[in-house]
Parts: structure tokens; C-alpha cells; sequence
């Protein structure tokens, strides 16, 4: 059993919106590290990495739509606190967003995978439709903090530079290839702490740390799972 079930009620009244949430997702942290750490020193990386790449694109190809969706459901709530707090934010946040699949696909380019071939490529169930089906649904038809669920552990996690020069090295692809790992690497060090510090000022209540601690877990969960059944496809 988690430690987090022993916090009093008193106690999480004295943490931030993000110690709460980080708390709960120290239970997802390790099988997400270590399916990773599987990927970077697997032998076949050269193969892999246009896979990753792929999938990565399935998800990041959401993350300004998921945006919309939650900036239309906090105009519908004026009167709401949380989305009065929100809104602000997010209208600002999803114009920094705009452009990031598309250059991700000039980096598939590079490795010879036409942006035609992967989006019609058919991301397989249940990973990708059960995160972007899910998040749409809590987002739109429950409150649209749900989507701190998944906007926090993509941005606030970013792959290193250091990493990444380490990947190019093992793969020899060149380095156009990895221009929006290294965009994150980068610009994600300020986005995570302002969305950790837009999270932090929202005035939740328990009901919206239970949607967006569902919805974080959720992410992470199958996130790993679409990690692991690509290294499975490679260890066969």
C-alpha cells in the first residue's frame, strides 16, 4: 500500500496541487523509467528509434487539440473558479504548442518515413485511443482539468540533451532527425515549470485531485504499455 494513503486530510491541505499529484505517480515512475531505460541501450536502437518516433507522434499530434477541447470547456464555465484560473493559461500555452507535430514529421523525413505513410498508419489499440479517448472524454464531458493529467507528465519530464546526444551517437542518424527531442530538451524546462506553477495556483478541491490523479495514472500507464509492446516487437 502506498505511503499516500496514510496523509491526513490536514496534511494534504498543506501540499501544493503538484507534491499531491507527484505522489501518486512515484506508483507509475518505475515501470515508465524502466521500459525507457530498455529502449535507450537496446542493440537494435538504430531500428527503434523511427518506431519510437512514430509514436511519439501519435501522441504529441493530440496535445493541441486536447488543448482546444479544454479551453472551450472552461469558456462554457464561466462562473467555475478552476476554469476561471485556467483559461488565461491555456490560451497562451496552446499557441507555444502549435507546430510540434509537424516538425516532428520532417524529423520522420529524415529517417525516410513520409508524413503520408505515418498518418496512415493506424495506431494500434488500446494504447493510443485509450489515452486520447479518455482524456477527451474527462476533458470535455467531466472538467477540463483532467487534462493536467496528461499535459504534466509530458512536459514536465524531458529527455536531457546529454541523452539525447547519446542516442544520435548509437544510431548515426543525423541530427535533423532529432530536432524535436532537442526543442523539448530545451523549451519543456520552462513549459513544465509553468505548467506546474499554473496547476499549482488552481483552487481544487478534492473531487478535481481525484479526476486529474486518474487521468495522470491512466497516461502513464499506457504510455508504458505502447513503450513495452514496441520493445516487445523488437525481442521477438
Amino acid at each position: 500500500m502506498s505511503t499516500a494513503t496514510f496523509i491526513s486530510s490536514t496534511t494534504r491541505s498543506q501540499l501544493s496541487n503538484s507534491d499531491r499529484l507527484d505522489m501518486k505517480l512515484d506508483v507509475a515512475r518505475p515501470a515508465t523509467l524502466q521500459v525507457t531505460n530498455e529502449l535507450v541501450i537496446h542493440p537494435q536502437l538504430k531500428e527503434i528509434y523511427p518506431e519510437f518516433l512514430v509514436r511519439v507522434h501519435w501522441l504529441i499530434r493530440f496535445s493541441v487539440p486536447i488543448m482546444e477541447t479544454a479551453i472551450e470547456a472552461c469558456r462554457q464555465q464561466p462562473d467555475d473558479p478552476v476554469c476561471a484560473v485556467m483559461l488565461p493559461y491555456l490560451e497562451a500555452h496552446v499557441i507555444e504548442e502549435l507546430g510540434h507535430d509537424d516538425l516532428l514529421l520532417k524529423d520522420l523525413e529524415v529517417l525516410g518515413l513520409s508524413r503520408e505513410e505515418v498518418w496512415r498508419r493506424l495506431p494500434p489499440p488500446p494504447c493510443v485511443a485509450a489515452v486520447q479517448g479518455a482524456m477527451h472524454y474527462w476533458t470535455a464531458h467531466h472538467h477540463p482539468v483532467a487534462m493536467f493529467g496528461s499535459m504534466i507528465p509530458s512536459e514536465c519530464y524531458p529527455t536531457g540533451g546529454e541523452t539525447i546526444d547519446w542516442i544520435q551517437q548509437r544510431t548515426g542518424y543525423p541530427k535533423a532527425a532529432f530536432r524535436t527531442m532537442e526543442l523539448h530538451s530545451v523549451v519543456d524546462v520552462d513549459h513544465g515549470r509553468e505548467v506546474l506553477d499554473a496547476f499549482d495556483s488552481l483552487p481544487l478541491d478534492d473531487w478535481h485531485h481525484e479526476i486529474v490523479g486518474v487521468a495522470a495514472l491512466h497516461f502513464l500507464a499506457n504510455v508504458t504499455l505502447m513503450s513495452r509492446e514496441l520493445l516487445d516487437e523488437f525481442n521477438e
